[in-house]
């Protein structure tokens, strides 16, 4: 599944734009050009992990958790709740 147009929430790590597409429940990517910093959307692609890869697994997990903590946190602030 591609999109090609940017979501409202994204991180950007290693090359790579990670987001979610909540209509859809799925996590996808995008390849990040290293010389201007533009996400190329049009190549977004659904995320493969490799189950088997310890690592990559953490990684995209913490990444993922990221992702959404970013969004709640985003749409809170926007809607004028905030936690201290």
């Amino acid at each position: 599944m591609k999109r090609y147009e940017a979501p409202p929430f994204y991180l950007v790590a290693d090359g790579i734009a990670l987001a979610y597409d909540d209509e859809l429940d799925f996590y996808f990517a995008a390849p990040v050009d290293n010389n201007t910093g533009l996400i190329t959307w049009e190549s977004s692609y659904e995320l493969d992990i490799d189950q088997d890869d310890e690592e990559e697994v953490e990684y995209y997990a913490w990444m993922c958790c990221y992702l959404n903590t970013a969004a709640r946190l985003t749409v809170e602030h926007k809607q004028g709740v905030f936690v201290k």
